[in-house]
């Protein structure tokens, strides 16, 4: 099978990842859309969009500051704190088949079953989407977390599901993996296109 490889990009200090002309800013997010690319394949997934939106989740409070130089006092306006803004890694669009096979809804569906047996996805009805269509925001992560982002994540996740009653989802491409299937063009390596040791 030919494939085609995961390029690594430098841009400033960081390392990004270019596949099929798309710049993604981790290898496990690539990973991430090699699996929506087979749910889309089989027709389980509508949609899939690779970060689409960011969104405002608490603006920014303005103040004026007084501001003296030699010629004139003024007042300039300024913000106190920064607004805190967020861009969900993938947003998926849903189809009624893939819905039944992986996908628990927020609305009326009981999530709160044992990790093990619940359907891997969770999804919210949209109504700035056409058709009412379900829904999931997908936030990627690696296998270890970086940055401090374990406990950045849960906060923040928090404050967007009660500001904006959007819920944010974690996934680990390498255990969703394990839990589902393993997309096809996982099962070779990055570059070199041999076949990956699973």
């Amino acid at each position: 099978m030919t494939v085609q490889k995961i390029i690594p990009i430098k841009i400033g200090k960081n390392t990004k990842h270019e596949y099929a002309g798309q710049i993604y800013d981790s290898k496990e997010e690539t990973y991430f859309q090699w699996f929506c690319d087979d749910l889309e394949k089989s027709g389980d997934i509508k949609l899939t969009q690779y970060q689409p939106e960011q969104m405002e989740i608490i603006p920014a409070p303005e103040y004026f500051w007084a501001k003296k130089n030699i010629k004139s006092e003024t007042e300039k306006p300024g913000n106190l704190l920064q607004s805190l803004d967020y861009t969900p890694d993938f947003v998926i669009t849903w189809n009624k088949k893939g819905v039944e096979k992986y996908v628990y809804t927020l609305n009326g569906e009981d999530i709160s079953v044992h990790s093990r047996t619940r359907k891997p996805f969770v999804a919210i009805r949209n109504k700035n989407y056409p058709n009412d269509d379900l829904i999931s925001y997908i936030d990627v992560k690696g296998t270890f977390g970086r940055h401090g982002d374990a406990v950045k994540f849960p906060v923040l996740q928090k404050v967007i599901f009660f500001t904006k009653g959007i819920y944010v989802e974690k996934i680990i491409p390498k255990k969703l993996f394990k839990k589902t299937f393993y997309p096809e063009r996982y099962l070779f390596t990055d570059g070199l296109g041999r076949e990956r040791k699973l």
